[in-house]
């Protein structure tokens, strides 16, 4: 039953042919019985999970169903704020931390009768870090010694591997769509305040934006209709008029303009990619859209958005470092102290470049409804390998080079959707970016699940 969609399972509890308390033993049997290896889940709430589980089964034998969510597990990114559970931002200095208040998105996903079993890994505050053997946020579900992607990659290998029926969580410059590329799920990570959140700035979280994580684009349609919109409590929340995404994503895409590319900038892309990208020109012409390879005129943000970053951090948690130094890691705690250096000048001229990057997408989609571009241009490699992307020897950037692509798409704004499109004859998933422009959530859902489809056929 755990392996059910969402749309199956809110299915099979409308026709009340579920008992709820018993799927939700069969997640909890999952978890226990896989999650030790993986590392998934971070905080299990199992006792609460199970009794919420058995009182949501009271109400629905009732008919006191609560929403088209009731009883459906959703895992939660470390990174959000759920009340009444700990919170700790993948960080040990936030080990003890209870919040008493919710985010948003977590409100109406609990509206909706989601029930939550517990926190997904996620990397110290959200910071993009190239992974060790001896230092991973989670497992990789291709293999062992294979990098999982770090951030946000308990989230997606929880989903993945059925600990709940689906994830959400918090990009805040790549660390969604890098591990999300390289676990193979599909992530869909709005435009900026499409879902409403919380006040961000407080932990620091500049370019915070909640991403939904399923294993089907008719799935994420499904719980956009459910959590987007905005919310007077979230300032920085979007008015922008929401539709219904389930009923979009039925929309032809005859006539849609797309512009397709191997990367984003000068990154290297592998030969898998390649393939995968004149896959998708040959499918899209044949669904008579205007298709053209062509990229905007952009360069790699990382280094002005870790500038901005380690800024706002410093301004969050230096008073907490003080206090407990010991509770953050080498990376976090170098970022936060180079905050501390960093002058207004060269903030603000981060900011320009920030700026100037989406003026550039916004000047590139006046001509373009959709881009369509390698996730990575790499595919899931084993630590301390040289990526798929590489040569044995190159002097490139190598982990800059990937996770800058995830970087510019998540730092944009720019509702950006990583849709797994194939795998390698290694078994391993090959992923692309598509990029809309902002508010095109719809059109966007549309065209992946057309592109989707098409990935399960030629698998």
């Amino acid at each position: 039953m755990i392996d059910k969609t969402v749309r199956e399972l809110n299915c099979l509890v409308e026709a009340r042919e579920i008992n709820i308390a018993e799927l939700a033993e069969q997640y909890i049997a999952e978890i226990h019985q896989h999650n030790g290896y993986y590392q998934a889940i971070t905080t299990f709430s199992e006792t609460s999970f199970r009794l919420l589980a058995e009182t949501a089964d009271q109400m629905l034998q009732s008919g006191e169903a609560r929403g088209p969510l009731h009883g459906i597990p959703i895992l939660i990114d470390d990174l959000i704020d759920v009340a009444n559970m700990r919170t700790s931002y993948g960080c040990e200095a936030y080990f003890d931390h209870v919040p008493d208040v919710e985010s948003i998105v977590v409100r109406r996903l609990r509206d909706a009768g989601a029930l939550f079993p517990g926190k997904a890994s996620t990397s110290e505050l959200g910071l993009i870090l190239e992974e060790e053997a001896d230092r991973f946020i989670c497992r990789s579900p291709w293999g062992d010694g294979f990098v999982s992607g770090g951030g946000t990659s308990g989230a997606m290998v929880g989903t993945l591997k059925n600990f709940a029926a689906a994830a959400i969580a918090m990009d805040v410059g790549g660390n969604v769509l890098l591990p999300a590329a390289f676990n193979g799920m599909f992530t869909l990570v709005p435009s900026y305040g499409r879902i409403a959140h919380t006040p961000i700035y407080s932990r620091g979280l500049m370019f915070a934006s909640v991403a939904l994580i399923t294993q089907d684009v008719a799935d994420t349609a499904f719980l956009m209709n459910i959590v987007a919109g905005h919310s007077e409590v979230d300032p920085l929340s979007a008015r922008m008029p929401v539709v219904d995404y389930l009923a979009a994503i039925e929309r032809p895409n005859r006539g849609l303009s797309v512009a397709l590319t191997n990367a984003l900038w000068n990154a290297p892309c592998d030969d898998d990619h390649r393939s995968a990208i004149s896959r998708i020109e040959k499918l899209l012409k044949s669904a008579d859209c205007n298709v053209v390879y062509k990229r905007p005129p952009i360069r790699e943000s990382i280094d002005a958005w870790k500038t901005i970053q380690c800024a706002n951090l410093h301004a969050s948690h230096c008073n907490q470092q003080q206090q407990n130094s010991d509770g953050f890691g080498p990376v976090t705690s170098e970022w936060i102290d180079q905050g501390a250096h960093t002058s207004a000048q060269e903030y603000i001229e981060a900011q320009k470049r920030i700026y100037g990057l989406r003026l550039l997408l916004r000047e590139f989609f006046i001509s373009y409804d959709v881009l369509i571009v390698s996730a990575t241009g790499c595919v899931p490699f084993k630590y301390g390998a040289v990526p798929s992307n590489l040569q044995e020897g190159d002097n490139s950037a190598g982990w800059q080079d990937y996770a800058s692509m995830c970087n510019i798409a998540a730092v944009s704004g720019f509702p950006t959707a990583n849709l797994p499109v194939g795998i390698t004859k290694e078994g391993l998933p090959i992923c692309v970016f598509a990029i809309a422009k902002p508010g095109d959530e719809d059109l966007l859902l549309s065209l992946c699940k057309m592109l989707q489809e098409s990935a399960v056929e030629h698998k």
